[in-house]
């Protein structure tokens, strides 16, 4: 307007061909930009502008926005120092205004009009609409993020990080927008480290609990060749018109009752009620169910482990049950409400076997720690740690009048102990 005045005054004629205004803040915006000293700095500009505005719920609500000047101090310091030549440069054609705000330097366009004015700032908001919005949230986050002390629980993961990622391929991010998506990209990969891990030891403890029962499975294979060797004698001797049949694989009359298939893992334990009337199984899918007996419907699916369950065992009065985990833990949990009653750390690894004493006020686990533990069941009390074992301990079980118990281990033994509760 200043060039254009004849006179000292604005002529009308004038004031319409520069299109009043709008069209001369557009035009002194233009020239600004087109004097900048570089393709780098023009390129700046439209990270610089995006920066100082909101974009609001939409194209007609967008207004300018202050910024601490901070928020345009980045991880390149080349990149920095061409940024704040080009904020100077449009602060001194009066286009942007620096400011003192409670001790902070801020920086605001100088007129609200250059939102709408500037032609080549409406076209980059419009481009950019869905990406104001999502810096408005992560700049959010971020501060958020510090705020709290920088919690983990703070960061992003998922999809909504993969999102905010791709979003700083195109854009500039602030020191603090840098950190906070680094932060959280570095906390994901720790926590699918650990997932990695966890999937990893698991696996390895399937082979060994596969290995394991192949070879009980082979154990069991002898007994039967000699059961078929009894079984062909016995046909021998029959007398005329007996009948003994030995029928792989099996025949209609001998199939299964019922198949329960409520599991989506390997199957480790199964146990029956003291009544007969329910069945508990433990499986690698990390939950304990319970099965009406008679008809196959799920009763309950108890999911308080982390990991696989090796073990699974009725108390004496059928009201409670215990199982073993990979997660180093046996729980005791009440089997009408599926609340957790107890949970019993006292081991260092994965424990494979549990079992409830006769009269129902101990709990024996066994496991990789090379150990067998008696515990109070009511109260979770250690009250016995068996050491003698040299390898893996695998299966524990209870005399019947519960005066001694016995354990199986990979160190090839079997050891019966006295158990005194005096």
């Amino acid at each position: 307007m200043f060039e254009r005045r004849s006179d000292h005054r604005l002529t009308l004629p004038a004031y319409r061909q520069i299109g009043g205004v709008k069209g001369a803040l557009s035009q002194h915006a233009e020239k600004t930009y087109a004097a900048l000293p570089s393709e780098e700095h023009r390129k700046l500009t439209r990270a610089l502008f995006l920066r100082l505005i909101d974009p609001g719920a939409s194209e007609q609500e967008t207004t300018r926005r202050r910024a601490g000047l901070a928020e345009f101090s980045l991880a390149d310091e080349t990149t920095t120092r061409l940024l704040r030549e080009t904020a100077d440069a449009f602060i001194a054609a009066r286009l942007l205004t620096a400011n003192e705000v409670a001790g902070t330097t801020t920086i605001e366009l100088s007129h609200e009009a250059v939102v709408r004015a500037w032609k080549r700032l409406v076209d980059w908001i419009r481009e950019a609409h869905e990406d104001l919005h999502l810096l408005q949230v992560i700049r959010g986050d971020a501060a958020e993020w510090r705020r709290y002390g920088r919690s983990p629980d703070r960061l992003y993961r998922g999809t909504q990080l993969a999102e905010a990622l791709a979003w700083r391929e195109r854009s500039l991010l602030s020191l603090d927008e840098e950190a906070f998506l680094e932060a959280s990209a570095a906390e994901q990969t720790h926590q699918q480290a650990l997932i990695a891990g966890r999937e990893q030891q698991e696996a390895l403890q399937r082979k060994r609990y596969t290995r394991r029962m192949v070879l009980v499975g082979l154990a069991g294979g002898g007994l039967a060749v000699a059961a078929l060797g009894v079984s062909a004698l016995l046909l021998r001797e029959k007398s005329p018109g007996q009948t003994l049949v030995i029928t792989p694989p099996l025949s209609p009359a001998t199939l299964p009752y019922f198949t329960y298939r409520g599991h989506t893992d390997v199957v480790t334990s199964v146990a029956w009620s003291p009544d007969g009337k329910r069945l508990a199984s433990a499986s690698w899918d990390r939950t304990v169910q319970v099965w009406d007996a008679s008809s196959e419907s799920p009763l309950l699916t108890y999911k308080g482990h982390t990991s696989a369950v090796t073990s699974v065992a009725w108390s004496p009065d059928g009201k409670r049950l215990a199982s073993a985990s990979v997660d180093h833990t046996v729980q005791v949990w009440d089997v009408s409400s599926e609340h957790t009653l107890l949970t019993y750390q006292g081991h260092t690894a994965q424990v494979w076997s549990v079992a409830w004493s006769p009269d129902g006020k101990h709990l024996a686990s066994a496991s990789d720690d090379k150990t067998v533990q008696v515990r109070d069941a009511s109260s979770g009390q250690p009250l016995l740690i068996y050491k003698v074992h040299t390898d893996v301990v695998n299966s524990v079980a209870w005399s019947p009048g519960g005066e001694s118990l016995a354990s199986a281990s990979a160190d090839e033994t079997v050891q019966v102990w006295l158990w005194l509760t005096s």
